[in-house]
């Protein structure tokens, strides 16, 4: 990040001319390609994909991991050193990307092809990931911003859900092994979105392009430091139990299809999530409704090692849903209620890295812990544990900007 003398200028106020929430919805229908159709999708048609293309699903992992690695170097590059252009137009060029990135995974007729195709992917989706928490940190209203990022981040929770639902609808009139159909029914989904949003998402001021202070000034005068840690270990138990909690359910005694439902509603929680948490924090402390949030997923780690029964261990994932996508919210709420929009676009990249590298490295280490003691118990309440060091994090992070004093000094109210 580059030096300037002055502190960076506070994030604009909304004015008529710039209505929050259209603009809040725009950037949601970004970030539902990037972070929903273009990521996720995989997922659904990687049996397909193997079988016809890939061989192996070592190779399928190779490519995953190149997705995650390209997503996680761009938004290294992009936290660094932030772009000076208009962050509504690095979006448009990251929805650009992603379009060229999709056509050439459904074209695709080597490996290599595809890999080239889904790290374009995984870079563009940081550049429209990354400037999209500073749009809204200067466009919505300082009472309304738990709401604004629940709605950013909502946008995951619907690409996912509409991700798998589409596979299943072109696969059922095509064929299990249609995944580049799917992946053509993707990319046109994302070329929708990019005219929808090149039409409608208006260049934002030049308050969200000047220079911020560097990152040993920002350091001294906020504790960002203790953010990324805090996503980082929200990261390793968030990563644990999502990724086992179906072999986790199995192996708790429960059926594969009660099992999968469980995780199934897991899914359809998380899509509210964001929002619920979102609002909450509108109308409570940040920092405490974050904690309350972390601390709730931690419970239900635990909880999975002494609950029995379909009926209760579905409960705990369907509670840990409610509370999942809504603690990333609940941060971005907090980082723009404490610092200049284009700084709010920086330590949410830095802590949104701490959160991958943590998804990066703790399955591995979950898996390796449930095969050296044959249960998933030691598994998930590591994952707990990881929560309750968050949750310490988290409740201690300072507040300069009470949720009260915002709804009287807003202009915007």
């Amino acid at each position: 990040m580059g030096l300037s003398p002055e502190p960076a200028p506070a994030a604009p106020a909304v004015t008529a001319d710039r209505p929050w929430l259209g603009t809040v919805l725009l950037v949601m229908a970004a970030t539902a390609v990037s972070q929903g159709f273009a990521r996720f999708t995989y997922a659904f048609v990687l049996p397909a994909m193997k079988d016809d293309l890939l061989g192996s699903y070592g190779t399928a992992g190779l490519l995953g991991a190149a997705n995650l690695g390209a997503y996680s170097l761009a938004v290294l590059m992009v936290t660094a050193r932030p772009p000076h252009s208009d962050p509504a137009r690095v979006i448009k060029a990251g929805l650009a990307g992603s379009c060229i990135g999709l056509l050439l995974m459904t074209v695709a007729t080597t490996s290599w092809m595809l890999l080239v195709g889904m790290c374009i992917v995984g870079a563009c989706g940081a550049l429209i990931w990354i400037p999209a928490s500073g749009i809204v940190a200067a466009t919505a209203p300082g009472a309304r911003r738990g709401l604004a990022y629940g709605l950013m981040i909502m946008g995951v929770g619907l690409g996912i859900t509409l991700s798998g639902l589409l596979t299943g609808a072109v696969q059922a009139v095509r064929g299990d092994g249609a995944w580049r159909e799917v992946w053509a029914a993707v990319t046109v989904i994302a070329v929708l979105v990019l005219l929808l949003v090149g039409v409608g998402l208006r260049p934002m001021t030049t308050q969200l392009t000047v220079s911020v202070r560097g990152w040993r000034a920002l350091r001294g005068a906020f504790p960002v430091a203790r953010i990324c840690w805090c996503y980082g270990f929200y990261g390793i138990g968030f990563s644990i139990f999502v990724s086992y909690l179906v072999a986790g359910l199995r192996d708790a005694g429960l059926s594969s299809g009660e099992a999968n439902r469980a995780y199934s509603l897991l899914g359809l929680a998380s899509i509210v999530s964001a929002v619920l948490l979102g609002r909450l924090s509108d109308h409570w402390h940040r920092s405490r409704t974050l904690a309350g949030a972390i601390l709730v997923t931690g419970l239900c780690a635990a909880a999975t090692t002494v609950v029995a029964g379909p009926g209760p261990l579905t409960a705990v994932a369907v509670l840990f849903g409610l509370v999942m996508t809504g603690i990333g919210s609940v941060i971005a709420a907090y980082l723009s209620d404490e610092l200049p929009a284009v700084e709010v676009t920086a330590v949410l990249g830095a802590a949104t890295l701490a959160l991958g590298l943590a998804q990066f490295v703790a399955p591995p280490v979950g898996g390796w812990l449930a095969d050296r003691t044959g249960s998933f118990t030691v598994t998930f309440l590591v994952a707990g544990a990881a929560q309750v060091v968050s949750f310490v994090l988290a409740w201690t992070l300072p507040s300069t900007r009470a949720v009260a004093r915002l709804k009287v000094t807003d202009p915007s109210q």
